[in-house]
Parts: structure tokens; C-alpha cells; sequence
């Protein structure tokens, strides 16, 4: 597959991931988070989407780049 894809951002632990959407309605901040939710055997994980503003630009060393 040779699809378009956004640049993103991502935490150190990549439980985090930030980008930009840009689309008829201008650019739009969106993060992707995953976190386990405690106590689950096998693992269980929370996916969450949304709007968010951007960390990584004020705060680089948490971030790379991807």
C-alpha cells in the first residue's frame, strides 16, 4: 500500500500520539491515546481520539518525531 499519511508525534512510552488534520475546515489538532485499563488478564487497552492541542510543540524532548 502506498497511501498518504499524516506526520506524527509521538511519547517517549508511545502511548501517545499527536498530529495535524487538515481537511475543508482548516488544520485541527487531534491526539490518539492508549492506556491499559489495570487488573485485565489478558491486557486489555482504551483506545481515545480527539481534538487536543498540540504538547509536543512546547515541549520537543518529550516527543519525536515520526
Amino acid at each position: 500500500m502506498n497511501l498518504e499519511r499524516y506526520q506524527y508525534l509521538n511519547s517517549n512510552d508511545y502511548h501517545d500520539y499527536e498530529f495535524w488534520s487538515e481537511g475543508p475546515k482548516g488544520r485541527i489538532s487531534k491526539m490518539v491515546t492508549f492506556s491499559r485499563i489495570p487488573n485485565t488478564d489478558p491486557a486489555i487497552y482504551n483506545l481515545a481520539f480527539g481534538v487536543h492541542q498540540m504538547r509536543g510543540i512546547n515541549n520537543p524532548k518529550q516527543y519525536a518525531k515520526s
